[in-house]
């Protein structure tokens, strides 16, 4: 008789403890399918200020290279174009020294006796 009573008990455990688990489960599950973050009292974000947050940040964050960026502008803006000058020297002149005939006579090997 104390053997059963005692395997009801662990029984009823267990069940409580699988039970319990399958609640907090079910739980989760329902908040984040809501949105929610889990917690209670927790503020939350909208989509939109979230949005809005992030664009502020990169606009903050993007300022500086702006800045640079329109200061580089301007100076490459300021600055004159150089004219280039023609070459003091025609380059295609020589060509006619480059296209010579390639040797037909191949030169003489060396051998041991030399």
């Amino acid at each position: 008789m104390p053997e059963t009573v005692a395997a009801i008990a662990i029984i009823a455990i267990l069940a409580g403890m699988v039970s319990g688990i399958v609640k907090q489960v079910l739980k989760y599950k329902s908040e984040t399918q809501r949105g929610g973050t889990g917690q209670e009292g927790g503020s939350s974000l909208t989509m939109s200020e979230l949005k809005g947050m992030m664009q502020q940040a990169v606009v903050e964050a993007m300022q500086p290279m702006q800045e640079k960026m329109d200061l580089l502008e301007a100076r490459m803006d300021a600055r004159e174009t150089p004219q280039l000058e023609a070459p003091k020297t025609d380059l295609l002149r020589d060509t006619d020294r480059y296209e010579a005939a390639p040797e037909t006579e191949a030169p003489a090997a060396r051998t041991r006796a030399d």
